[in-house]
């Protein structure tokens, strides 16, 4: 199957990220499911939102799963994965819009801070 020029786009940009860049785009993707859940909570898309919070929290497993348990971070990183987790699993039982956007709001601020974070490295190394 042939994938349409946005997808093929989509995916050459995957392909060709660094590891620190992937991140970033799985806390904005992760972020923008639940937005698109959220949308479809209000127009009673019902598995439009399933499918959404499904898709962020893999999202969220899977940055869980690619922690570095050695540095003190993953220890806090881990616990707000965990939570979030959590909450997912509410938010879709419950189809609760509130928790959709805790989650999403944290995913969000997690991305800024993550590009704030990898900009300083980057100007660091340039030193």
């Amino acid at each position: 199957m042939r994938m349409n020029p946005y997808e093929q786009y989509k995916q050459q940009d995957l392909e060709t990220s660094n590891q620190q860049e992937l991140v970033g785009k799985l806390y904005n993707e992760g972020a923008m499911s639940l937005k698109r859940a959220i949308t479809a909570l209000a127009d009673n898309k019902y598995d439009v939102v399933n499918d959404n919070i499904k898709k962020a929290q893999t999202i969220v497993s899977t940055l869980n799963r690619s922690l570095d348990m050695q540095y003190e971070i993953a220890g806090h990183l881990r616990s707000l994965y965990i939570y979030m987790l959590k909450r997912l699993v509410e938010a879709n039982v419950k189809k609760d819009q509130t928790i959709l956007e805790e989650i999403s709001g944290m995913l969000s601020e997690l991305r800024d801070v993550w590009s704030e974070a990898i900009t300083r490295s980057k100007r660091l190394q340039s030193i």
